[in-house]
């Protein structure tokens, strides 16, 4: 009898991580160290692109924008975006396009990709990656979950 309680456990286990429920991740952007870039040198007018992908195999698709912070270097964005994260197995993955905002045609900095999972597993829900192709900064995304009907926007 004593390998019961042990049986009785993994089985909780087995069916809790099978059965995951859907959860709303909402993540917040922020920027840091990006490039002077605007004519004569000037700081960025910087705005993020964000695109989500289901898997690795899937396309990404615009699911939204942040807006534009004037003349600046390092900056948090205020907008809230929602993902509906599906769990440990998740292979869900954003990927942000870093932008410069100019009078004739945006400049484009850089970009990130980064699976949800390594935000959810990360200390303080919170990763830091830098932009590549160059290395011109760094992005960094700040989870959080809520639960049904309520958000901290």
């Amino acid at each position: 009898m004593r390998g019961t309680g042990l049986l009785a456990f993994i089985t909780i286990c087995v069916l809790s991580t099978t059965h995951a429920q859907v959860r709303t991740l909402e993540l917040r952007l922020s920027a840091r160290d990006l490039p002077d870039s605007d004519p004569f040198g000037g700081a960025p007018d910087p705005y993020a692109i964000v695109h989500y992908s289901a898997s690795p195999s899937d396309q990404y698709v615009v699911v939204g924008q942040t807006t534009e912070q004037d003349d600046v270097n390092k900056c948090e964005w205020p907008e809230v975006f929602p993902f509906e994260y599906t769990g440990p197995g998740s292979v869900q993955r954003i990927k942000l396009d870093i932008m410069d905002s100019d009078f004739d045609e945006d400049d484009y900095i850089g970009y990130v990709e980064i699976n949800l999972l390594d935000i959810v597993s990360s200390f303080g829900m919170s990763v830091e990656v830098e932009i590549q192709p160059t290395g011109n900064g760094y992005v960094k995304v700040v989870g959080n979950f809520v639960n049904e009907g309520e958000s901290k926007q």
